[in-house]
């Protein structure tokens, strides 16, 4: 098997089929044997990509005081204290503070959405194997694999979809899912993830539509009631919220996530109770 500092010198877009699965000790019409896959997955890396580092949360909030403008306002409030101005240098410096903060929100939100999403994310790639087609998880595929693509493969743009979250572009996932369900507007997966873009994105009306096509599309699937509890929950609709985790339960009393959503919608209704008394 070639190493790999001479994989890395081979222009491999220049070799036809027959000399890349030479390179690569596997077979231009058979694929690789399982045996060979499993060893090579064992020698390598799960075929993900690698994820940068999350910001820590203070950066995050620093990172909001770096626009040119806010630099600008900054240097304004500065130049009002200096000349005797304390009205203006407070109210600028609330105008600061206060998009510093909204930046802020809407980033870690952002963040904790695009974690979300990825996680619900579990793409396959059809492999031929000793010959025979089949399903695999994407993680595991390696290097010599032959895979068997498509026009029109829903999983390839659901694939695509999921590269474009992992680099933080959910306009362009969300244009790879339109086009697979454009090929089959029934497919679940494609209405999720959808609805979870367009939650991300805090376009509350089009993921109330898409997870409400999920609830009609298989109304015993307790997914759809699963995310529409969360959209309703982000939108503070904490009664409406209830009932639809309430639902999800119903079909699925072990369902993950939901008894600690439906906690977490309780405790707040609790302190705003204590409020109002």
């Amino acid at each position: 098997m070639a190493t790999e500092s001479s994989k890395s010198t081979v222009n491999w877009h220049c070799l036809d089929s027959e000399a890349v699965a030479a390179r690569l000790d596997s077979h231009p019409v058979r694929g690789l044997s399982g045996g060979a896959a499993r060893l090579r997955l064992a020698e390598s890396e799960p075929n993900v990509l690698r994820e940068a580092r999350r910001r820590n949360l203070l950066l995050m909030l620093a990172g909001q005081f770096t626009d040119v403008m806010i630099l600008v306002l900054i240097a304004a409030a500065c130049v009002a204290a200096i000349i005797g101005e304390p009205q203006d240098t407070i109210f600028i410096a609330v105008i600061i503070v206060l998009n510093g903060i909204i930046g802020f929100v809407q980033e870690y939100r952002a963040e904790r959405a695009m974690a979300a999403l990825k996680s619900l994310a579990n793409p396959q790639a059809r492999v031929i194997r000793d010959g025979t087609p089949g399903l695999v998880d994407a993680r595991e595929l390696v290097c010599g694999d032959l895979i068997e693509l498509e026009a029109g493969n829903i999983r390839a743009h659901m694939l695509l979809a999921e590269i474009y979250l992992q680099e933080r572009d959910a306009e362009r996932a969300r244009k790879e899912v339109e086009a697979a369900l454009k090929i089959d507007p029934q497919n679940y997966q494609a209405k999720m993830l959808l609805g979870n873009i367009y939650l991300g994105q805090q376009k509350y009306a089009e993921a109330q539509a898409a997870y409400d096509g999920l609830i009609k599309a298989e109304p015993n699937n307790p997914a759809g009631y699963f995310r529409l509890g969360a959209l309703q929950q982000a939108r503070k609709q904490y009664d409406q919220a209830l009932a639809s985790y309430d639902k999800a339960l119903a079909i699925n009393p072990n369902m993950v996530g939901v008894q600690s959503n439906i906690d977490a919608i309780r405790e707040i209704l609790a302190k705003r109770g204590r409020r109002e008394t």
